[in-house]
């Protein structure tokens, strides 16, 4: 039997780190390696299976002995046989919290057990291979999504020919229920206002936008034009990300100014007088009064708060708590921000280019995608500023990690959306992905969860792309 090196370095330092001498360090090491060796001997192993999922088929509440080569299928064959099931039914396994990924003797192995007591085996329905409907297709790159839309009957995106798009989420055959022209550039960040709406039944959108400024946006069902409701100009470059607070009626935007603004289009003190600047950024684009677009004169806004701290571009946002905002950097680094006083509150250095972030409020962890193909979780209540900071690193992704979404039901899932031409879905509770969904055919760089069985997903070949997933048994 050959040992994984790391796994037998690894445990030889922590041995010799405990020693309190030089004779007793080789007397533990040799102790350790005896017991590695003697798991090439094991043959069979006491478990104990269990379930926290009543509605799975229950096992008697005792140790077995099973072969320690066991792994997921063969496991799964043991419970359905005591349990009778039929049909037989798959299964994942978690050893304290963490997915069996592999055989028995491997788990043992890795943690230089000998499994003196028994395997505690808790058994969770294994989740069926995702499902991906007919595409929809774009005119453009799409360069980003919010399908997390008020009764999860639309998406949101917004694409690389300078259009905001709304589309119904039940029919994918459909076109677009409405368009909002307005962008002299490409959309690069779309996120709903989810509780302001000057109509109860439609609701707002926010964009940001290559050509520097700020939009919001109506949606009324029924009317196929998105209609522009504010305009917030005041970044000097490129809009790279926007995000709203939930519960409220801010939200923030950051891009290649290096610079993050936050916004409330419903305050009165930032409102800004109906000429100047501001009206004529409002103005249509020369392509639009060359085809006869008339001149609105849009409400023109301030940001409420300005702050400033990266070094290099701001290319994602996440707003989690009215209070507290997350920015991600190509300067490497992960911020925290105080939006009341508008200082930094805490910053780690991600060692890359981040291109992603999302914040998981119920399991508290912050996910950041990286151009390494990496994707980071991190403790938000470290005070560590570096990989001390790190609870996993995900890798399975061949190419630049472009964006990632939390499943908004299942705080052990996230989706990632990779230039690799594929979407991966994981459970933080393993480092290897559940499944890699690869219906693209360019470049992905737009992911979200529409509901806890949906992910959305977007990118270089101009497909709008869904993908049906089966989270009915909760994990």
């Amino acid at each position: 039997m050959e040992f994984d090196d790391n796994i037998l370095t690894s445990a030889a330092t922590a041995t010799s780190l405990s020693a309190l001498s030089g004779s007793g360090a080789a007397a533990a090491s040799a102790s350790n390696a005896a017991a590695l060796a003697a798991l090439t001997e094991l043959s069979e192993v006491n478990v104990r299976f269990f379930t926290r999922q009543p509605e799975l088929p229950q096992v008697p509440n005792t140790f077995l002995s099973v072969p320690v080569k066991l792994a997921r299928y063969g496991l799964s064959e043991v419970v359905n046989a005591l349990t009778q099931a039929d049909p037989p039914r798959p299964f994942d396994f978690l050893i304290a919290g963490r997915f069996l990924r592999g055989d028995l003797l491997k788990h043992l192995t890795s943690t230089a057990s000998g499994g003196e007591g028994g395997i505690e085996l808790e058994y969770v329905e294994a989740l069926p291979e995702p499902q991906s409907k007919p595409s929809r297709p774009h005119p453009d790159w799409i360069a980003s999504i919010d399908a997390r839309v008020p009764g999860g009957a639309h998406i949101v995106t917004g694409c690389y020919d300078s259009v905001v798009r709304v589309y119904g989420a039940a029919d994918v055959n459909a076109p677009a229920l409405a368009t909002g022209v307005g962008h002299a550039s490409a959309v690069k960040s779309v996120a709903v206002l989810k509780t302001v709406s000057a109509d109860s039944k439609g609701f707002q959108i926010v964009s940001g936008s290559k050509d520097r400024a700020v939009r919001v946006w109506q949606f009324t069902p029924g009317q196929s034009a998105l209609r522009c409701v504010a305009l917030c100009a005041g970044h000097t470059d490129s809009v790279e990300a926007v995000a709203v607070a939930p519960g409220t009626s801010k939200f923030c935007s950051g891009g290649w100014d290096n610079n993050i603004s936050v916004w409330d289009v419903n305050n009165a003190d930032t409102a800004l007088p109906a000429d100047g600047a501001e009206a004529a950024a409002a103005q249509p684009s020369k392509k639009q009064r060359k085809n006869g677009a008339a001149a609105p004169v849009l409400p023109s806004f301030q940001p409420l708060l300005s702050m400033t701290g990266h070094t290099g571009a701001v290319t994602a946002l996440v707003y989690p708590h009215p209070s507290a905002l997350y920015s991600g950097s190509m300067d490497h680094q992960l911020k925290q921000w105080d939006v009341a006083t508008g200082n930094v509150t805490h910053s780690w250095f991600g060692t890359k280019v981040v291109t992603g972030i999302d914040f998981n409020l119920e399991a508290n962890v912050l996910a950041s995608a990286h151009h390494d193909s990496i994707v980071r979780v991190w403790d938000p209540r470290s005070q560590q500023a570096a990989r001390e900071a790190i609870k996993l690193q995900l890798k399975s992704h061949k190419g630049w990690v472009a964006g990632l979404k939390f499943n908004p039901s299942n705080a052990h899932q996230l989706a990632t959306a990779s230039y690799d031409h594929t979407v991966k879905v994981w459970d933080l509770r393993a480092t290897l992905p559940l499944f890699t969904l690869r219906p693209h055919t360019d470049k992905v760089m737009a992911v979200d969860w529409m509901d806890g069985d949906h992910i959305v997903s977007g990118g270089a070949d101009k497909q709008l792309q869904t993908h049906v997933m089966n989270n009915k048994t909760e994990q």
